[in-house]
């Protein structure tokens, strides 16, 4: 059930302005595409997109809220959510194991350990802001008269994800491209490797210093 258009305009303009802002989901994806190739970052936007729909239904029916009231919940989470940020920048910025091999190499490198559809599950469920987003941000548009509210609430919420998910993918597609084009060099491997996992990381101290 979606909303009246003078609703659903206004709300598509800002979800829009919303999805093409840079934050953590968005950097592991670019991070993971440019490392790892088109596929793994598409994987990695699809695991994001899973964990958005899980905040979006959380809050529709009154889990992040009940969690919001519980003391101490949602401080574990954020600082669950820190720490497996600061893991994935470590992996990052861990010197990598020296082999014996010629220098140019035209593909990027595979990712060391994981799967990118879960790192991205993972690195936004673990984000309580997203679902205290979800909470706040998607009931301003809801009317009240609405016969089934919290139908109309997911509804806006899938419509949110279509809109980060299709940046996402986006982003990952474009990144993979222009990885594949000037990471030709371990160096230049290396040092993008090192600038990502320097965002990620501030993205965690960020995080685990933030007031829910």
């Amino acid at each position: 059930m979606l909303p009246e258009m003078s609703i659903l305009i206004p709300f598509m303009l800002a979800v829009f302005a919303l999805s093409i802002t840079p934050g953590p989901d968005m950097t592991f994806v670019a991070t993971t595409s440019g490392r790892s190739g088109m596929k793994a970052g598409l994987m990695a936007a699809l695991g994001v997109a899973v964990g958005c729909l899980v905040h979006a239904g959380l809050a529709t029916f009154g889990i992040t809220a009940l969690l919001a009231t519980l003391p101490g919940a949602l401080t574990v989470l954020k600082i669950a959510g820190a720490l497996y940020l600061g893991f994935m920048a470590f992996q990052m910025l861990k010197p990598a194991k020296k082999v014996e091999a010629p220098e140019a190499v035209a593909e990027p490198a595979p990712a060391r350990r994981g799967n990118p559809f879960l790192q991205g599950l993972m690195v936004n469920l673990l984000n309580p802001k997203v679902g205290l987003f979800f909470l706040a941000f998607i009931p301003q548009f809801v009317p009240h008269e609405a016969a089934h509210p919290a139908l109309m609430t997911m509804t806006l919420g899938v419509l949110f994800n279509l809109s980060g998910t299709a940046v996402n993918v986006t982003v990952a597609i474009v990144v993979a491209r222009s990885a594949a084009k000037i990471a030709a060099t371990r160096r230049v491997k290396a040092v993008l490797r090192y600038i990502t996992g320097t965002i990620i990381g501030a993205f965690a101290v960020r995080l685990a210093a933030s007031d829910l």
